[in-house]
């Protein structure tokens, strides 16, 4: 844990500033974990997982032109030596020279949703050249800026802009890529749609905090901090994104986190800071205003939380000060990978969406084992449901969610990630006396730990 901490500072630009170390200690917390079998999957199922190969060195002796194409989540090539990027017209050379090196094309779509054809299909394919430096010298455009440092190039496209898909299929991937380069890396984005980075500049954005460089944009002249880009040579380019996990995992793994859990007791004698998430879209909590009523009523002092309107600083300072968080499942709460070992988080499953019928939720269980805190659910009934209003009683969407899953799992995922839920009163109050018990629970130790982990799914 010390040598993690120690880790923490790779990432920051001000060291004297505690939101960035918190975040830094939260990415590299949970990307060492992933190595301990962290697995991605699908609807359809769930890939082995794979432990990518070595990363190359800053300055490697020798040519590379290669892809690695054995992971079920993610493609990537390697090219070492001469290596030359035209970012205006986005194409990538090789100006090989050794006679072993390949000569020809590849191709990789830089994306880590590889199992996802239909998302795949929509990431731009890079073409990569390697031209022989006597035969073919004017195939390679000329360099116009001579880099140090290595490139790593990335889709911004699929599901990025939903943060959920942005910490799985990006930001953990590009950690674990270029974690050994200690920002020493130039990054260079394809696909980039919107304002990616989150209500804040790039240079401060998540993707950010891994250069000291002006972050590159294929089919762009100009990069993220306005200056022309032409030609950039680099000694070294990662073309798409290792990856041993996702945050899903269906096919274990459980017992190889578990020595990993760490457990730190409550502070005694404070009152406990309840983060209340309220969704601003669909799956809101009707009763919203009522249960804020009932914890601070049960001694919490409470913090309303909208994820949608707080830059990623705001959001890691946030989640650090959380004692413990409940929100509607949603892909804001992937900001639970920046909570506090020995916090607590009370995830409420909508109708149709719990464990018996869907794999829905399960992402943010697996990173309460990964981190450290506490984890208990609330599954809705279909009569607290907005749902209940829409259909009748016999109509499947209220009495068959399993087969609906079973069928056709994208349909039965829109349909029931639209509607709004409540819980009943008593119900949140008797979950409050759980969240409290859990704080000294963590005292008493790590028996006890285990034994509310596993009993804490409670259901009305």
């Amino acid at each position: 844990m010390a040598y993690f901490l120690a880790r923490a500072s790779f990432a920051l630009k001000r060291p004297s500033s505690v939101m960035l170390a918190a975040f830094s200690c939260a990415f590299i917390l949970v990307v060492y974990f992933s190595a301990w079998r962290l697995v991605g999957c699908s609807s359809e199922g769930c890939p082995e997982p794979f432990r990518s190969g070595e990363i190359p060195e800053r300055n490697p002796p020798g040519e590379r032109f290669e892809c690695n194409r054995e992971s079920p989540l993610t493609d990537y090539c390697t090219l070492r030596g001469d290596v030359r990027v035209d970012f205006r017209a986005g194409e990538i050379f090789l100006v090989a020279r050794h006679p072993d090196t390949p000569r020809g094309s590849l191709a990789v779509r830089p994306y880590a949703r590889k199992w996802d054809a239909p998302v795949m299909a929509t990431v731009t394919e890079q073409k990569l050249r390697a031209v022989d430096a006597r035969a073919e010298p004017a195939l390679a455009p000329r360099c116009t800026a001579d880099r140090d440092s290595p490139g790593v190039l990335f889709s911004a496209g699929g599901h990025s802009g939903a943060i959920f898909h942005d910490f799985n299929e990006v930001l953990l991937p590009l950690f674990q890529t270029t974690q050994a380069f200690q920002r020493e890396v130039t990054l260079i984005i394809s696909d980039l749609k919107g304002p990616w980075w989150f209500r804040a500049p790039p240079a401060e954005s998540f993707a950010g905090t891994f250069t000291r460089h002006p972050i590159k944009l294929m089919g762009s002249s100009r990069d993220t901090a306005g200056k022309m880009q032409g030609v950039g040579c680099f000694p070294s380019l990662i073309v798409g994104l290792k990856d041993n996990f996702c945050l899903y995992d269906e096919l274990g793994g459980r017992d190889e986190r578990s020595e990993m859990n760490s457990v730190h007791a409550f502070r005694r004698g404070e009152v406990p800071l309840l983060c209340m998430v309220q969704r601003q879209t669909t799956r809101r909590l009707t009763n919203y205003d009522a249960l804020r009523a009932v914890a601070l009523n049960a001694g919490f002092k409470v913090s309303d939380v909208v994820f949608e309107n707080l830059a990623p600083r705001e959001s890691v300072r946030t989640m650090r000060a959380c004692d413990s968080l409940v929100g509607v499942h949603g892909a804001g709460l992937s900001n639970t990978l920046f909570m506090r070992p020995g916090s607590v988080l009370l995830q409420i499953i909508p109708f149709g969406e719990h464990a018996e019928v869907s794999l829905v939720g399960r992402e943010f269980r697996n990173v309460a084992d990964v981190i450290g805190f506490a984890y208990s659910e609330c599954n809705v009934p279909a009569e607290n449901s907005s749902l209940w209003a829409r259909y009748k009683v016999t109509d499947r969407v209220l009495a068959d969610p399993r087969g609906l899953w079973e069928e056709d799992a994208d349909k039965a995922m829109k349909m029931y990630h639209s509607q709004d839920v409540s819980v009943p009163e008593t119900v949140f109050e008797e979950l409050l006396r759980e969240m409290r018990g859990n704080f000294a629970f963590h005292d008493a130790g790590a028996a006890s730990w285990d034994a509310f982990t596993q009993s804490s799914r409670f259901r009305f």
